[in-house]
């Protein structure tokens, strides 16, 4: 699974899914506004944390549901976010760690 970020240079969806240009076929259908695949970041197994975590991130930036208020840096920093959480998930699920 990808953790994907589309939008336009305003808002940005922050979603997951197995194939992220598919994902922004759908959305831009009755969708007014040019939307892109800015980035994407595969993880097939914390995606749904990193979703999560990065929906917290931004939620004082949430603009409706899962789409985000987001600067162009913000937008230029969304893999380097997705790496620190899955490292940080994958600290915290290494039985070494908790022992």
């Amino acid at each position: 699974m990808y953790i994907y970020l589309i939008g336009n240079s305003e808002r940005f969806k922050i979603g997951f899914s197995k194939n992220p240009e598919h994902r922004l076929k759908t959305l831009q259908t009755g969708n007014s506004e040019n939307l892109i695949l800015y980035k994407k970041y595969h993880s097939p197994k914390f995606y749904l944390k990193i979703e999560k975590a990065l929906h917290f991130t931004y939620g004082h930036q949430n603009y409706n549901n899962e789409w985000f208020s987001l600067t162009i840096d913000e937008a230029l920093m969304f893999e380097n976010h997705c790496i620190t959480i899955e490292n940080n998930l994958k600290l915290i699920n290494d039985k070494s760690f908790t022992n």
